[in-house]
């Protein structure tokens, strides 16, 4: 059956030269190894690592001299407050000179005036009974009719 007309079978994976398998050179981790290891930055405690940085001196003598020229400024203006509210407390005590009465002015006199106007009284009106209505003659108007409504905001 083969296409080259031998009859030979095609080669196995045994005649491969590269099919063979290779020894293996290393051990598998599972999540637990990994999590006990050192480089596990999410573990509580852990950052990550800084590589490559010697960072800041600190201890320079210009640093050293800017350090004491704030300390200095510091207490330089802790002094200065504690005199200014010294004074503050100096000034406070001494009694004021109280201002002379100023003269009122126009809107004050006016407002005084109105003040002092009396209120006209409400003019009062004539109490009127059933007896002294039918004497006048006069009919109260019904409320129903529009002519009469109209009627009465014109007499008004």
């Amino acid at each position: 059956n083969g296409v080259s007309g031998t009859g030979a079978e095609p080669p196995g994976p045994a005649d491969i030269p590269f099919s063979k398998p290779r020894p293996v050179d290393y051990q598998p981790y599972d999540q637990k190894d990994f999590e006990d290891k050192d480089y596990n930055v999410k573990k509580a405690g852990k950052g990550y690592w800084e590589l490559g940085r010697l960072g800041p001196d600190l201890e320079t003598s210009e640093l050293q001299a800017k350090r004491e020229k704030v300390e200095k400024i510091k207490s330089l203006a802790a002094q200065v407050r504690e005199e200014n509210l010294k004074r503050a407390a100096v000034v406070a005590a001494k009694p004021r000179k109280e201002a002379p009465a100023k003269e009122p002015t126009a809107r004050d006199k006016a407002l005084q005036f109105a003040k002092n106007v009396p209120k006209p009284e409400p003019a009062s009106k004539p109490v009127s009974t059933p007896a002294n209505e039918k004497k006048s003659g006069a009919k109260k108007p019904s409320s129903g009719s529009a002519a009469n409504v109209a009627g009465n905001v014109i007499a008004k």
